[in-house]
């Protein structure tokens, strides 16, 4: 995981979105693969597709794509070290985010 994440750092500085979101992709799903419970892994991918769908209404800027990096980066330390409830708590952080960008931002600029 530690490399997809370099390769997605790599990939912004190239200004690579496509490649960005593609190892984003990949994050979350080796991610939810390595917890080992299969009846997470079994509804992540029921949902995949939606999930990507969804992200694919994200803004496609560097801060938003730097942002996200980082908080994987911060995840993979945590999760190294052996904080697990710290790491859970990041991820939580980081759909927290999401859905901001996806709802709530969407609903600021409608009103």
């Amino acid at each position: 995981m530690t490399t997809r994440v370099a390769e997605a750092a790599l990939a912004l500085e190239a200004d690579d979105f496509a490649r960005c979101e593609a190892l984003d992709t990949t994050f979350h799903e080796t991610l939810i693969e390595l917890s080992g419970n299969k009846y997470l892994i079994n509804s992540y991918r029921a949902i995949s597709d939606k999930v990507c769908a969804l992200r694919s209404h994200l803004p496609q800027t560097r801060e938003r794509v730097a942002n996200a990096i980082g908080q994987h980066r911060r995840i993979i330390d945590l999760i190294a070290v052996g904080r697990v409830d710290a790491a859970a708590d990041e991820v939580a952080e980081h759909v927290r985010n999401v859905h901001a960008l996806l709802v709530v931002d969407r609903i600021q600029e409608a009103a």
